[in-house]
């Protein structure tokens, strides 16, 4: 009985249906009370707008950041605040475009993040290891032909490479977003293309 070693790789592109925005809102100066007072202004406001024209529930929303900090600049103090949201909804380019849209009209002082994920990447990532060991075992059948040796099975298989992590859906609804768009070429912009790729290796018992 011996063991023959091989690896196998198998790599998957998918398009991103579900996506995190992050909003952050700032402000600086020299007084502590109006720093802060500004950006939970800010974001009172904007949350406000947000679930009126986008149909998100309160609960949807999550505070991701919240804090001020005093920073010194040579002689000078001041203190800088941000206060950061953020919420999970799937891939919709006419939302991200009515929140940018809100944002910049509104005059905010803002940042934002959008990532782009996949709501069955755990499926997706056992369908691509399963593909990544087949091309493994047919390398292992090639090899003990060439050896005059016959598999017998599998004795030992682990992945080596990318790792990936599970994404969840937070809020998935029927969403009434206002039609009124002036962005309608990139409302229709489809989601990210992303590429799962995959090494496994193995080890086979042969006789």
């Amino acid at each position: 009985m011996g063991v023959i070693e091989t690896k196998g790789k198998a790599e998957r592109k998918y398009e991103c249906d579900l996506m995190t925005i992050r909003i952050s809102f700032k402000a600086e100066g020299a007084d502590p009370a109006v720093v802060s007072k500004t950006v939970m202004d800010s974001c009172e406001k904007f949350i406000g707008e947000l679930v009126d024209f986008s149909g998100l529930k309160l609960q949807d929303i999550h505070i991701d950041e919240d804090c001020i900090e005093d920073y010194q600049h040579s002689d000078v103090k001041d203190t800088h605040a941000r206060r950061i949201i953020s919420f999970q909804t799937g891939f919709d380019m006419k939302l991200t475009n009515q929140i940018r849209q809100h944002l910049n009209e509104g005059g905010y002082r803002h940042n934002i993040d959008i990532e782009y994920d996949y709501s069955k990447v755990t499926e997706l990532h056992a369908e691509v290891v399963k593909q990544a060991l087949l091309e493994a075992k047919a390398q292992a059948d090639m090899l003990a032909e060439s050896l005059e040796l016959k598999i017998e099975g599998l004795k030992k298989a682990e992945e080596q490479g990318r790792r990936y992590t599970d994404v969840y859906l937070a809020c998935e609804q029927e969403r009434g977003i206002c039609d009124h768009s002036d962005y309608k070429l990139s409302d229709d912009l489809s989601g990210k293309v992303k590429t799962m790729a995959v090494e496994v290796y193995a080890e086979w018992k042969v006789n």
